[in-house]
């Protein structure tokens, strides 16, 4: 049987066609010489019936005799892929293939409840809104979502529906809600997270607002964690969200004792006006356990500070005498 591709893998049976007018010369030619094959002399010496009846049958399934392939097929989609198989190999535009899906469903009725026929039968008839419905009621967030883009290819009203404001949405987009619903099912695990920021961003309404949040949510815990948060704010330019957040980690480490990383997630975010309280703290503490007995030890602190008073909330100051905590 020929096929209208550039070539077959190894050891598969047929002849390739690369252009259309080709592939139905060969196809012509072939049926041709499957329907010669009725008045051969095998049907005489062959004396097994059911044999020859299986046979014949086969034979007339290939020449697209379409009460041999009712009979065959036991769902409306084998009966309407049969169709470009042994029929008609070419169907011009979706009305065609349409109005031949709705004569294979009344000859096949199918009662699945999966939603595939309502699916397909939204797909043929190009009315996007059935289509959505179907995707809606049987699928899954990321099904939804994704579907979005072959529905607005090449169809400028279905683009027009899908990315019009609504009112009764919030002033978003039916595109925009069925997006953050999946980025909110993202967002929800921890492993699956870090993708939603990608469905956010394109949201052009709500979903910045929405990716600041998630963003401000994470936790600041682990250092490893927050570097992958920074990573997203400076991605998406959200230079304010993450000055914020290393404040809020300096803030936490300051708490629970660890200094360091405090001070150091406060360098990082410029606060200037906590570094100035961390270190003017710093210098009173000195100040009360400076005594006669142990002056030597502050000498190197002294001459640092000088007369300069002011130099006190430097960050030099904190570097060089961090250790005193």
């Amino acid at each position: 049987m020929p096929r209208m591709r550039p070539d077959l893998p190894k050891g598969k049976l047929g002849q390739c066609c690369k252009t259309r007018p080709d592939f139905i010369k060969a196809w012509e030619k072939w049926r041709g010489q499957v329907s010669k094959l009725e008045c051969s002399a095998f049907w005489i010496q062959c004396s097994h019936q059911k044999t020859r009846d299986g046979l014949k049958n086969l034979l007339h399934i290939m020449m697209g005799n379409i009460k041999d392939l009712t009979a065959a097929t036991s769902h409306w989609l084998e009966l309407f892929a049969s169709h470009f198989l042994y029929i008609r190999p070419f169907t011009v535009g979706f009305e065609g293939m349409h109005h031949l899906a709705q004569k294979c469903i009344q000859l096949k009725p199918s009662f699945d409840t999966n939603g595939l026929t309502g699916l397909l039968n939204g797909i043929l008839s190009e009315n996007p809104e059935v289509v959505l419905a179907e995707c809606t009621k049987k699928f899954g967030p990321w099904m939804v979502t994704h579907c979005m883009e072959l529905l607005a290819a090449d169809n400028d009203y279905a683009d027009i529906m899908l990315h019009e404001e609504r009112p009764n949405f919030g002033g978003i987009s039916i595109e925009e809600l069925h997006r953050l619903v999946y980025a909110q099912v993202l967002c929800s695990h921890s492993l699956t997270w870090q993708i939603a920021p990608t469905y956010l961003s394109s949201c052009l309404n709500q979903g910045l607002g929405l990716l600041e949040i998630l963003l401000l949510k994470q936790p600041i815990q682990d250092n490893r964690l927050v570097l992958k948060t920074l990573e997203l704010c400076r991605l998406y330019e959200l230079e304010n969200v993450g000055t914020n957040i290393m404040k809020i980690a300096g803030i936490y480490h300051w708490k629970h004792g660890r200094k360091g990383t405090g001070v150091y997630w406060f360098q990082q975010a410029h606060d200037k006006v906590r570094l100035d309280r961390i270190a003017q703290q710093l210098f009173e503490r000195i100040g009360k356990s400076v005594a006669d007995d142990n002056f030597k030890q502050w000498e190197g602190l002294l001459e640092l500070l000088g007369s300069d008073i002011g130099s006190a909330g430097g960050l030099e100051f904190l570097h060089r005498y961090l250790f005193l905590f």
